[in-house]
């Protein structure tokens, strides 16, 4: 198990790292430490288990057994969650308008080779 020093310089590492899964690396680490979640829990979630009450988040983790629970997800844990998941449909977008240009019927057939 991890020190709570430990926990603080791994979220620290999250904040200042420039690689493009820094956001996710946040929300990852956040969900295990902020929420104490197993890793296969984490790993395991859904986002569409993640709703709001009344202002609050709330995040349905289905757990060992398959035993579910609701956890409140803190303000700043959420935020780091919704830039992981803005990041995550942007990229999406990318990929997606990036397939419109690369799909086999738009690839100009090649001449075979000569017999």
């Amino acid at each position: 198990m991890l020190t709570v020093a430990e926990v603080r310089e791994l979220l620290q590492a999250a904040e200042t790292d420039l690689r493009p899964q820094r956001l996710r690396g946040r929300a990852l680490l956040g969900l295990l430490a902020t929420l104490a979640l197993r890793v296969g829990e984490a790993i395991g979630l859904d986002v569409g288990r993640l709703r709001h009450n009344a202002g609050d988040r709330l995040l349905m983790v289905v757990g060992e057994g398959g035993r579910t629970r609701e956890l409140p997800v803190p303000a700043t844990l959420g935020r780091h969650i919704d830039a992981y998941l803005t990041e995550r449909r942007r990229a999406a977008a990318r990929a997606a308008a990036w397939d419109r240009y690369l799909t086999p019927t738009d690839v100009p057939e090649l001449p075979g080779p000569a017999r």
